[in-house]
């Protein structure tokens, strides 16, 4: 399984992101839990910058696989104005074929 991260914030703060990114690297991450790949698109006007991170899951360690990414950007949205995130599970088209009962 994998999940996508996906975090917007103003072309203003890409110094701040990109100094919180770089302190985060310094704290690895669980072994359950890889970055596959950090993907950005710059952009003019709202939302500004916007990157893809892409995590892979080792199976039965979703919902702790789910809570690291999440208490890793509190620290961005609680300090860097107008930063945004969200992480929703994605599939590969084995695993979700599936689960839509074909």
């Amino acid at each position: 399984m994998f999940f996508m991260m996906t975090d917007t914030y103003p072309n203003n703060k890409s110094k701040e992101v990109v100094e919180a990114f770089r302190k985060s690297l310094a704290d690895p991450l669980p072994s359950f839990l890889k970055r596959v790949h950090v993907l950005t698109a710059f952009g003019v006007g709202e939302p500004g910058i916007r990157n893809y991170t892409i995590y892979e899951v080792d199976k039965g360690k979703e919902h702790d696989a789910l809570a690291e990414p999440q208490r890793r950007m509190a620290s961005y949205f609680f300090n860097i104005e107008g930063f945004k995130y969200q992480i929703e599970p994605v599939f590969t088209a084995e695993e979700a074929i599936p689960l839509l009962g074909l």
